[in-house]
């Protein structure tokens, strides 16, 4: 099982931040975040609610390691929040790509690829 620094490292990487933007959205010092990861500090309340309200993080993955990492409501959200920062091209786009995934997925739930005969 990882560890509380580990699991902040992967929220630094999922979503591209360094300490200085976790500590932004955390609303605490980019030194509460470094004892954090160098010393396997817990995350208060406080910041753990605001993982959750601005990023989705489920606080239990933080401290526990009890997943999953993003609260299933949350990845919907995000999604949403992402489209609507997309121009309607942009938007076209990323449902084209979508369809594309669901599409590729109901295939190889139904036995897989193309069977040649």
């Amino acid at each position: 099982m990882d560890s509380i620094p580990e699991r902040i490292q992967r929220i630094k990487k999922e979503f591209k931040l360094s300490n200085v933007g976790l500590s932004k959205i955390a609303e605490i010092s980019k030194q509460s975040v470094g004892s954090w990861i160098n010393q396997g500090a817990a995350p208060a309340s406080r910041p753990l609610l605001n993982l959750k309200n601005k990023l989705g993080i489920n606080p239990n993955w933080v401290i526990y390691g009890i997943e999953p990492m993003l609260e299933p409501q949350a990845k919907e959200d995000l999604i949403l929040k992402m489209m609507g920062s997309l121009d309607p091209a942009q938007q076209k786009i990323a449902i084209a790509f979508i369809n594309g995934l669901i599409a590729a997925n109901k295939n190889e739930s139904n036995g897989g690829g193309s069977a040649s005969h």
